[in-house]
């Protein structure tokens, strides 16, 4: 047999496998089942389908138990009639068959009471596919009863990284409802052994606002890189009332590990109540450092203002002949918001229309166009020398923020 039964033995078994009564709940069982949890839903909505697998459930063979149980976990929360059954099998069975049955339990009915301890047993029994099922059936429920949020808290430690990421965004849907378990938050933030695991928890946090800035600078400066990191990231996407941590935040970007400076500077660009106070950094950072992964963001922290000086202009046009492209498309994008200082920079992006990088190519001719258009405006907007932020309310996804390890190569 198969060792993983395809959706194919399903539509054989319904159109005329007969049924052989061995028993309800029956011990025995085939050896070479093995749980495979099923994935998305198939749209089987007939009541007729139901019916056929709930016959299967109660008097089929352990094969056809098991193909049961896959088939009503397939149909979701369709299948909620099959509650009484399943809850039964998952109590009874043993094997593949009991698996299945707790999986599609988890699927099908996670609100009720019954349904909520099947997770929970899930959950402890350490088999991975099991728990995977559980921790997508968790995802449908409120983080914020006392008896679900310790659950949640279990699947921001996970050690599967899309459980992590999909955690996270709910806790963080419900950030306002958590404000009691901040230190409880903080202590995973500061202890958890992975690095994805920090980083989620500094979003779930940051939601919450000004309240966890204290926590956010506690971790800015822990001994642990990856900690500091997800301090800086916190407070990055706590943004204006992360104000608090700016000195914190200039001690960062002194940081040997541009996973740290990264995050620092885009905080610091969208955090400054003087612009001045940050420009001169930033265009020291640009022009010391030797990682390509901080130059970058140093140039979009620099495209984060608009009417920067002459000598952040020139920093950045100097990037205009990197050999890195990521580099040559960020300043590009950074003069597009010099205003009327980068009226200079024109001739150069100009040049950079040769650039043997379409996206450098197309960039540079969009930055000329706004550009050339200021300049037919610049008589009636007068002499502009003061950097102004340019706000914008787009946050990074979690998705984003748990993207692979940056390049840690110091500075």
């Amino acid at each position: 047999m198969m060792k993983k039964l395809s959706i194919v033995l399903l539509i054989v078994l319904f159109f005329g496998c007969g049924c052989q009564n061995r028993g309800k709940y029956s011990s025995n069982r085939d050896e070479n089942l093995e749980y495979s949890p099923p994935k998305g839903d198939f749209n089987i909505d007939t009541q007729g389908a139901i019916k056929f697998w709930l016959n299967r459930l109660e008097n089929g063979t352990p094969v056809e138990r098991y193909t049961a149980a896959l088939g009503l976990g397939l149909t979701g929360k369709k299948a909620q009639e099959a509650e009484t059954e399943l809850i039964k099998a998952s109590n009874m069975e043993q094997g593949e068959i009991k698996k299945a049955a707790m999986a599609a339990t988890c699927l099908i009915i996670p609100q009720t009471p019954e349904g909520f301890k099947i997770i929970q047993k899930s959950l402890e029994s350490k088999d991975e596919q099991l728990i995977m099922a559980a921790s997508r059936a968790l995802l449908v429920l409120k983080p914020d009863s006392e008896e679900v949020l310790p659950l949640f808290l279990w699947l921001l430690q996970s050690e599967d990284d899309q459980v992590i990421k999909e955690a996270s965004k709910v806790l963080a849907q419900h950030a306002s409802s958590l404000t009691a378990h901040i230190s409880l938050l903080s202590k995973i933030m500061m202890t958890a052994d992975r690095r994805e695991v920090t980083l989620a928890t500094a979003y779930v946090l940051a939601g919450m606002g000004k309240e966890v800035v204290p926590e956010l600078r506690k971790a800015l400066k822990s001994e642990r890189a990856f900690v500091r990191e997800a301090g800086a990231t916190g407070l990055f996407l706590v943004r204006a009332d992360a104000r608090d941590a700016y000195p914190d935040l200039i001690e960062a970007t002194k940081d040997n590990d541009p996973n740290i400076v990264i995050p620092a500077l885009r905080a610091l660009g969208v955090i400054a109540e003087n612009p001045n106070e940050v420009v001169p950094l930033m265009i020291n950072i640009l022009k010391t450092t030797s990682s390509d992964l901080v130059k970058d963001s140093a140039i979009q922290a620099l495209g984060g203002f608009t009417q920067v000086s002459s000598d952040a202009v020139k920093a950045v046009t100097d990037m205009l002949s990197n050999e890195n492209e990521r580099i040559r498309i960020s300043a590009v994008e950074s003069l597009k918001t010099a205003g009327t200082n980068g009226f200079p920079a024109i001739p150069l992006l100009e040049k950079a229309m040769n650039d043997k990088s379409k996206g450098v190519r197309w960039r540079a001719a969009d930055a000329i166009i706004l550009l050339t258009k200021l300049q037919g405006k610049e008589s009636s907007l007068g002499t502009q020398n003061n950097p102004t932020q340019i706000i914008s309310d787009n946050q990074p996804s979690i998705d984003s923020i748990l993207s692979a390890p940056l390049n840690t190569n110091p500075r």
